[in-house]
């Protein structure tokens, strides 16, 4: 639990970060600042994307930490694709692959504890 936590909230969740910086960025022309450590992303966020990113935040639990990373990951990819189509960049096509390999790991852990 701590590894994956850890994994999550210092490798995961800062990159969905960028990513919305870079949403925000492409969608004001880059002319306003989010601050630092993001103090000013909600601002440039729609309301319900504010409250998917607020509701990333696991607890300790393990099916918590699971539907954050979900969450997470589907937010970056909202993100992404929006970036990436904005820049004509073609997404890349590991996010299906990590996606899958994720929610395999997922069903074993349900099925073995």
């Amino acid at each position: 639990l701590l590894s994956a936590a850890d994994h999550l909230h210092r490798i995961v969740r800062p990159m969905l970060l960028t990513m919305l910086a870079w949403k925000a960025g492409l969608e004001t022309d880059f002319s306003v600042s989010i601050g630092k450590s993001h103090k000013y992303l909600q601002r440039h966020l729609a309301p319900e994307t504010w409250k998917r990113l607020c509701g990333t935040h696991a607890n300790e639990s393990y099916a918590s930490l699971w539907a954050s990373l979900f969450e997470t990951l589907a937010l970056f990819r909202e993100a992404s694709l929006h970036v990436t189509r904005a820049l004509g960049y073609p997404y890349p096509d590991y996010d299906a692959r990590v996606t899958a390999y994720l929610e395999g790991l997922h069903v074993a852990y349900r099925n073995c504890c």
